[in-house]
């Protein structure tokens, strides 16, 4: 595996939205997510963003959207680039989405804890990215 360096330049919240504090807390509750990519070629910085939904019985608790924003080494950058795409193969992916998820939680944690929601108590579960992010992403 390959070392790529970077920096992070921006955490944002694009949506947090409480739906609902019934919840039963000794029960199962799921998150879905969905992952974006994105580049700015011109600045060699990546966005992984990355829509978080708590889920109870086919309820939905709580909706958040998180991007990230990564400064990568122009070296680097230049190294994933391949023809006029850049492909960000699984280890560097599932890597931002990690650091995206580890500031999700803080963020969800917080914002829940202001609000004087229950789902601050809520963990939010590991998700296993080697599934979810387990092929290269081509970006145009």
């Amino acid at each position: 595996m390959k070392t790529i360096p970077f920096r992070i330049i921006s955490l944002q919240v694009d949506k947090f939205n409480i739906l609902t504090d019934s919840i039963n807390l000794g029960e199962a509750l799921n998150v879905k997510t969905q992952y974006k990519f994105g580049i700015d070629q011109e600045h060699h910085v990546v966005a992984c963003k990355i829509d978080y939904v708590y889920v109870q019985h086919d309820v939905s608790l709580l909706e958040m959207s998180l991007q990230c924003s990564f400064d990568v080494h122009s070296d680097a950058f230049e190294e994933m680039r391949q023809d006029d795409k850049l492909v960000l193969q699984p280890f560097f992916s599932q890597y931002l989405a990690m650091i995206n998820i580890g500031a999700a939680r803080g963020e969800i944690h917080a914002r829940c804890e202001k609000e004087g929601s229950i789902l601050a108590n809520v963990i939010l579960p590991p998700i296993d990215l080697t599934k979810a992010l387990s092929q290269p992403i081509v970006i145009d």
